[in-house]
């Protein structure tokens, strides 16, 4: 018998394994119908595993945002946040998540999204936040200049998206450069150690 309350828990999964009491997930999954739905949502989650950087929103910064990291591994995200004053750190397990459907994404941000961005895929957790993953970001010449679109995109926190977009690029636009690239354009343009950092723990680096 599943112990539904414990379905993100992992340690009790293993735990199960060993047992001989599931066998596999997928074997889990078929044998009780209420877990199909939150097992798909974390095999589709974990298909997405690496290491994402990019830019939060915050008001303690002389550029309205800070640096942020997302690394996805198969059983947790795990978030570092350049305040400005502090790296805030949170961990949450991927069953946590559910998975939108196209309609849900619709509903939420309209068609222009899913039409601008036909390979997004998004997941939400019970507090209303989303994680849009654009699966295949691509390249923009504008003003003469590249312009990259998003590999992850975080909508629902209310007091960043307020002060601006929580935008990050994927582990293979991380791997090509891409972040180093938009790092060295902000620093053109509002010169070097201009917005917090992870490595000055959150802070302006000195």
């Amino acid at each position: 018998m599943v112990n539904q309350s414990k379905i993100n828990d992992h340690k009790y999964w293993d735990k199960l394994k060993k047992a001989g009491a599931v066998g596999t997930m997928d074997s889990a999954a078929e044998r009780h119908p209420e877990l199909a739905g939150w097992y798909n949502s974390l095999k589709a989650f974990q298909s997405l595993s690496g290491t994402y950087r990019g830019f939060i929103p915050t008001d303690e910064s002389p550029t309205r945002f800070g640096e942020l990291e997302i690394v996805i591994d198969k059983g947790n995200m795990a978030v570092r946040a350049a305040t400005g004053l502090r790296v805030s750190k949170t961990r949450i397990p991927l069953g946590h998540f559910n998975l939108l459907t196209d309609d849900d994404l619709t509903t939420a941000y309209g068609l222009t999204m899913k039409s601008s961005y036909p390979n997004l895929v998004g997941f939400r957790l019970p507090s209303g936040m989303d994680f849009l993953f654009n699966l295949k970001p691509f390249t923009e010449i504008i003003d003469g200049r590249e312009a990259y679109s998003f590999g992850l995109l975080v909508r629902g926190d209310e007091m960043a998206d307020y002060l601006g977009e929580t935008i990050l690029f994927n582990p293979a636009q991380v791997a090509a450069g891409v972040y180093d690239t938009v790092v060295r354009v902000v620093e053109e343009e509002f010169g070097r150690k201009s917005f917090p950092t992870l490595s000055a723990g959150g802070k302006l680096p000195q």
